[in-house]
């Protein structure tokens, strides 16, 4: 792969003019943003942004915000505590999972990228809980949120097969 500098002559986006002179090519097609680590648009993250930001809001609320929502014997069971790290880890593991399978395949290196930018988001977010009121750092919390991650993960494992045909 040849790198473009200005004082390479066989540098491929150079040309050269009558007089000898190096001339830039056209001008190319602007690119659109490019972010995090499959170098892809900001577009192909949206769900990844859009679920990161949910969790970020969902647990900054006060824990009593839901206490209305728990009077209900069956929402009471959905809404405790720990099921809704168990949710929002493993719900996160499983969308920021299809976007890394779409540049990393399904190597076991993969089950282990997405447990640990899983994992270290939840471990941002309890650090993060400690300036808010009535909220603070529980290592419970984290322990849920890994249970979410390694039920995210089995699914991954059972339907791998069909996730690696849906992103293709």
């Amino acid at each position: 792969m040849k790198i473009f500098t200005p004082f390479n002559p066989e540098s491929p986006s150079l040309q050269t003019g009558d007089e000898g002179n190096f001339k830039p090519k056209d001008k190319e097609k602007p690119r659109p943003l490019r972010i995090g680590y499959t170098g892809s648009s900001l577009k192909e993250h949206l769900w990844v942004i859009v679920t990161a930001v949910m969790i970020l809001i969902v647990f900054s609320l006060p824990g009593k915000a839901a206490s209305p929502l728990k009077s209900n014997t069956l929402l009471s069971l959905f809404l405790c505590d720990p099921m809704v790290h168990i949710y929002a880890f493993g719900t996160f593991a499983l969308v920021l999972a299809r976007d890394i399978l779409r540049s990393n395949g399904g190597s076991f290196s993969y089950y282990i990228k997405v447990g640990l930018i899983t994992f270290t988001y939840g471990f941002l977010i309890e650090v993060y809980q400690i300036f808010l009121p009535h909220r603070g750092f529980e290592i419970g919390d984290l322990g849920w949120n890994s249970i979410g991650i390694l039920a995210a993960s089995g699914i991954l494992w059972l339907f791998k097969s069909q996730m690696w045909k849906s992103t293709k």
